[in-house]
């Protein structure tokens, strides 16, 4: 018959006088004290086992019970392996933030105003750096400032007409006719007239000395 065992908790007083009335103890140990001896015996086995069981060491445990100690590592190896992987994802994740983050700072640092829907669209990309979106808006720039100067070019500069060789022939003081003369000298005359705010014959006079040529001509002495 099976013989009775201590339970977790149980005092050795409760423990003893459980054992000693036990039916199966008494009819093995008809003698109390043979049988308070078991009893005994049996408590302070029950208490060493709790003392070794809470003391093992690794290496104990791997020959008492391999098949547990195995079962313990692979659990705890495979514990440490996803916790080494959260811990590396949340940091990889804050990591990867804040790399964005300065990524975008440098994109939106190359701004040149005008080219605002570029810088944007080239830091929500996800790829572009900041050198890479300086070189992007640099040739944008190049392309906007040769567009504007070929519309300039075409529609906004003035236009100056070519000069004729008329332009260029050295001007003479001299007509070929004696009206040619006297409508030069006429010319001259209400232009010094404006000018110097004189009477017409006055300035016809100050005509005729500054081009003794045409006054010549006019007054009949050549044609």
């Amino acid at each position: 018959m099976p013989k009775p065992k201590p339970k977790n908790g149980e005092s050795k007083t409760d423990w003893m006088s459980r054992c000693m009335a036990d039916a199966n103890m008494m009819k093995d140990y008809p003698g109390e004290d043979d049988r308070n001896k078991e009893c005994e015996s049996m408590h302070s086995d029950m208490t060493k086992g709790a003392e070794m069981e809470k003391n093992i060491t690794k290496e104990q445990l791997s020959i008492a019970y391999p098949d547990l100690f195995a079962a313990i590592q692979g659990e705890a190896a495979s514990k440490a392996a996803e916790e080494a992987y959260a811990r590396g994802k949340a940091e990889g994740t804050v990591m990867g933030a804040q790399s964005e983050r300065t990524r975008i700072m440098d994109v939106r640092g190359q701004l040149i105003p005008g080219h605002e829907a570029l810088i944007e669209a080239l830091a929500s990309d996800g790829t572009t750096t900041g050198p890479e979106a300086a070189v992007k808006v640099l040739a944008a720039e190049k392309v906007l400032r040769e567009s504007r100067s070929k519309d300039y070019l075409e529609d906004g500069m003035p236009r100056i007409p070519a000069a004729s060789a008329e332009d260029f022939k050295p001007a003479t003081d001299t007509a070929k006719t004696l009206s040619e003369a006297g409508d030069k000298l006429d010319r001259f005359a209400k232009e010094i007239k404006r000018t110097e705010k004189c009477t017409y014959s006055e300035a016809l006079v100050k005509a005729k000395a500054a081009h003794p040529a045409l006054a010549k001509i006019y007054e009949g002495g050549e044609e």
